[in-house]
Formats: C-alpha cells, structure tokens, sequence
C-alpha cells in the first residue's frame, strides 16, 4: 500500500493488514479505545464504560496490568449477562468490544469487525433483541455498517498519518511552551476541536510543515492518539 492509498482507502481491511508489524501496541490499543467511544451509546453497561477508560490509561502507562486484567473481566462479565437475557445485540457486541480492547495482544480486525456490527444492528432495533439473520438483508443494516467501516478507517488515518510511510518533521523551534501546554490539554480534555487554534500556535511560533497544519485544520473526527497530537508530545 503506497500513502497515496493510505490516505484515500476506505478499505479498512486492507489497512489493518498494513498495520501489522508496523504499529506500537500504544497506538492500535488507542485505536480499539476509539472504536469504543464510537459505540459508547450502546455500551449502557458501567463496567464495560470502565473498561475503556481503563485501557486508555494503561495504553499510556498510567494503569497496571492487574487492574487492566480486572476490567477485562468485569467487561466480559458485562458481555455474558447480556448475552444471557437476551439483551440487543448492539448492546451485547458494543460490551463485547469494550472487552477486546484490554485484550494483550489486541486482535485489531475483530475490533473493527464488531464495532461495525454494533452499527448494523442498532440500525434495525425491531430485529435487534434477537438474532435474525433476516435482518441482515435490511438496506439500513448494510448501510450502517458500511458507513461504521467508513468512519474505523478516518479514525486510522487520524491515528497514523502518513507516519506509516516516512517521518514528518516537526520543527523544536515551534514547540514552545504555549503548543505543547494547548497540546496536553486537547490530549488529555479530548478537547479536539481545539486543534485549528494548535495549528495557529504553531504557525506562530515559526511552524511551515503542511502535513502538520492541514491535519490540524482538516474537517473529520480526531481521537487520542491522533498523529499531529502525538508527535508534538513525543508519544509514540
């Protein structure tokens, strides 16, 4: 896969398949956080919403092991009871997915695949509390799931960049005290709409890099991890 490929493909397939050997755990479980919050709607279980927050901190090394594997077992348990009274299966697979994302290693391919299921099936809720294979044939369950495949890859061009391909410069001298503290909050606020006044601050303290200003004034969804972000706090 070239970058011009990357940064056009919605092929998300594909890209995971790229990924492979060319990702930090930091930033494919980051990635399976985001997917997550995708789903946090449908994700009504405490426990399962707990698990996510967990996997984030442990994703930067601010969580243990231990208390990642008593997550992954209180979001399985989420999972099971669901699954046991039957609940929607949007609610079931978005529980299941909170489960994989504490996973070591991460299965990155079934993150996606589930995620776009819990969109398939929230998008026919009078076939939802049950598994109907007809529902499979509804247009709006096709759509939605295509459209979930559609919004996983943005989140990995976000994440990666063209970082994948070649290493973008950003300039030390624009790195001054103002960008990385605006930097730390976007990061730690997800406050990512933030990101046009980064690019500002950039500018002004001397940054020209068009890779780094245009994604930061580029319309679409940013996460933590995002690759703009990452760099100016030296996260890898």
């Amino acid at each position: 896969m070239t970058e011009a490929e990357w940064l056009a493909s919605t092929d998300i397939w594909s890209m995971a398949r790229f990924l492979s050997g060319r990702a930090s755990d930091r930033k494919l479980r980051l990635f399976a956080c985001a997917c997550c919050r995708m789903v946090w709607g449908w994700m009504t279980d405490a426990r399962s919403r707990q698990t996510v927050e967990i996997a984030e901190q442990f994703a930067d090394a601010n969580e243990t092991l231990k208390n990642l594997s008593e997550v992954r077992e209180a979001s399985y348990a989420a999972f099971y009871e669901a699954d046991q009274a039957n609940a929607a299966l949007s609610r079931m697979y978005a529980a299941w997915v909170a489960n994989m994302a504490t996973a070591k290693p991460l299965h990155t391919e079934d993150v996606i695949q589930h995620t776009a299921l819990v969109a398939g099936w929230s998008a026919v809720p009078e076939k939802d509390a049950i598994s109907d294979d007809s529902a499979l044939d509804d247009p709006a369950w096709d759509t939605a799931y295509d459209n979930s495949m559609k919004q996983e890859a943005g989140l990995l061009r976000d994440i990666f960049g063209p970082l994948l391909f070649r290493s973008v410069a950003c300039d030390q001298h624009g790195l001054n005290n103002t960008v990385i503290a605006l930097a730390e909050a976007i990061y730690d606020e997800r406050a990512f709409d933030r990101l046009p006044i980064l690019a500002d601050a950039l500018e002004e303290a001397g940054c020209t890099n068009a890779d780094i200003l245009n994604h930061c004034r580029q319309p679409g969804e940013h996460v933590r991890g995002c690759w703009v972000v990452d760099l100016i706090l030296g996260k890898e």
